[in-house]
């Protein structure tokens, strides 16, 4: 009888010490984790740094107890990237084991951004937990080396493979995902194991598919997330003045500068034609920021976006809004794939942007219509659900590489 008083819930329990500030995907990831887990049973609960933002953390379950490392700034001396390796690892298990007892036969343990720095401690924590039957899902968003300096790959990439390797030793169905077929394809050669490729995680489910389409007025760019320059916010000052010559009422509309360089975002806060909404924005209200554009802006740097994926661009083409995106990224290919004629697509420069909006400006019409249309091919393709299904639940997941 006491043994059913005190049943819970199957639980998720998510980790991700990159969860820090409302921007990128991390927050909205935990979000529709949480949200369907409680339409599957489950309770979820998330573990995100220990400085994250205040107002995400009342968002899901949180729990801030986890330190992060900047990829970006992994020593290139091999002793002292073995160092690193091990202090952070170690320091995820020893914030992590005062919640060893919370994990119980049936729950799933979910890291959805891989990360050379935390992955160990989370071994560890399971190993030292003793491994009740869970599901465990790990998710690479980047190449094993992303971001990593030369003489350092071969650490990182050995690291990884060793740790993926123990956790198959605990639980030889542990699940591995990747966000592209060719990054699929790279894990499956480094490491010797299975990977599957996810749907975006994206819930368009509170927008309107009736909404009327705005053909009439200013054509209106937006540029959604954090302006980083990989996402090619450099090159938007000088297309604004470009797009300004050509149509003086057309707008280019920021949510946010944040990530751009000092030299950008005075550039981006004197041009005429940009207006900066400032705003962090999540469900209906970033919904409605995308849908109030005529295109959505995703030209991001080919070079760092062939094995990456953009959940904005997934997102602008679930609520049909078409695209401006780079020649040689995955979204060339999954507009061809999913949305042809949604969007263009351009060089990765500021000439290719302004080539991009001008074009806009010419064929909003022709590009709203088709975006309208394939909606729901895009929405089949990539939802919350979908993903849900295949990285919590492991359903499915033959389905889902290169339908």
């Amino acid at each position: 009888m006491l043994r059913k008083l005190f049943r819970r819930a199957p639980r998720i329990h998510v980790i991700d010490p990159s969860c820090l500030h409302p921007l990128g995907h991390h927050v909205a990831v935990n979000q529709l984790i949480a949200k369907w887990g409680a339409k599957f049973g489950f309770e979820t609960q998330v573990f995100v740094n220990r400085w994250c933002d205040a107002k995400v953390r009342t968002l899901f379950d949180s729990i801030p107890v986890l330190r992060y490392f900047p990829i970006r700034e992994a020593p290139e001396d091999i002793d002292a990237l073995r160092n690193s390796l091990a202090q952070f690892n170690d320091d995820t298990l020893n914030r992590l084991l005062p919640y060893s007892r919370d994990i119980r036969e049936g729950d799933r343990v979910v890291m959805h951004t891989a990360h050379p720095w935390a992955i160990g401690g989370l071994h560890s924590w399971l190993a030292q937990s003793g491994m009740p039957k869970v599901n465990i899902s790990i998710i690479f968003r980047f190449a094993p080396d992303y971001n990593i300096k030369p003489a350092a790959r071969l650490v990182i990439t050995k690291y990884f493979g060793d740790v993926l390797a123990q956790l198959r030793s605990l639980d030889p169905n542990v699940g591995l995902f990747a966000d592209t077929p060719g990054l699929a394809e790279i894990c499956e050669k480094q490491f010797g194991a299975p990977f599957f490729v996810i749907p975006i995680s994206v819930d368009i489910a509170a927008a309107d598919k009736s909404a009327p389409l705005d053909m009439d007025g200013p054509v209106r760019f937006v540029f959604a997330g954090e302006a980083r320059t990989e996402k090619g916010i450099d090159f938007v000052p000088k297309a604004a003045e470009g797009l300004a010559a050509h149509d003086r009422h057309a707008r280019i509309i920021l949510q946010t500068c944040s990530g751009a360089s000092e030299t950008s975002r005075r550039r981006l806060e004197l041009a005429p034609n940009i207006e900066i909404l400032g705003q962090s924005l999540h469900g209906k209200s970033y919904q409605d920021f995308l849908l109030s554009g005529t295109y959505i802006l995703t030209q991001y740097d080919p070079d760092q976006y062939t094995l990456r994926t953009s959940h904005i661009f997934v997102e602008a083409l679930s609520l049909g809004r078409p695209v401006v995106t780079s020649k040689g990224s995955w979204m060339e290919d999954e507009l061809a794939r999913l949305a042809p004629g949604a969007g263009i697509c351009v060089d990765y420069s500021a000439e290719g942007l302004l080539s991009g909006l001008v074009a806009g400006l010419e064929q909003s019409g022709v590009h709203l219509t088709a975006a309208r249309g394939h909606m729901d091919q895009v929405r089949s393709r990539h939802s919350a659900e979908r993903f849900f299904r295949a990285v919590v639940l492991h359903e499915q997941s033959e389905s889902f590489p290169d339908e």
